[in-house]
């Protein structure tokens, strides 16, 4: 997220955490992409906040809900914060529990159990999710228009096969359609004491 939108989302996620009780003195940055997290200090949350045109906070807010009841390995909502998406300024944001990670690397059995667990609780919710597809498409049309990704030219071809290839390769599998988790970048996945 650039400088300038950045601060405006930790003006706009201090306001609300402040209208709704929670003690901010500090806004630490944990993560920032397209979406931003930050963890609020002294009241020790963690708040997902992202352009309102994004529009993805309600899916998440639905998915964690749904998978708590079924105790996946999930971070919950924060129980003080009604379990909504809170709007300002331009901005959409979840106020979720900080899990504090731990510093060593969870093992491959211990990954591994999480993942059976996560995805059991997968296939017992029903929600109305967007197809892998969309996402695929989404990533094709970035890669096709050149002033969206300037710097691939030398990987464009590439990555378009392998995206295409990948997806044309699943849908000729067949099978029925299950809900993923998402990619396994860092604040994504986590290792945590609990």
């Amino acid at each position: 997220m650039e400088a300038a939108l950045l601060e405006r989302a930790k003006e706009a996620v201090a306001s609300v955490a402040g209208d709704l009780g929670l003690e901010v003195e500090n806004l630490d940055v944990v993560h920032s992409s397209n979406t931003l997290s930050l963890r609020l200090l002294p009241c020790d949350v963690l708040v997902r906040a992202a352009p309102v045109g994004q529009r993805v906070s309600a899916f998440e807010v639905a998915v964690v809900q749904a998978l708590c009841q079924e105790r996946a390995p999930v971070a919950s909502l924060d129980p003080r914060v009604e379990g909504r998406v809170h709007e300002r300024d331009g901005f959409e944001m979840t106020f979720w529990s900080y899990l504090q990670p731990t510093h060593d690397a969870p093992s491959p059995a211990t990954y591994a159990d999480a993942l059976r667990r996560l995805h059991a609780a997968m296939r017992r919710v029903e929600l109305q999710a967007p197809h892998f597809t969309e996402r695929v498409t989404a990533a094709a049309d970035a890669l096709t228009d050149r002033h969206r990704t300037p710097t691939l030219d030398d990987d464009r071809s590439l990555l378009l096969s392998s995206l295409r290839g990948g997806c044309d390769a699943l849908l000729d599998r067949g099978g029925p359609d299950q809900l993923l988790h998402g990619e396994p970048h860092p604040g994504n996945v986590l290792h945590t004491a609990n």
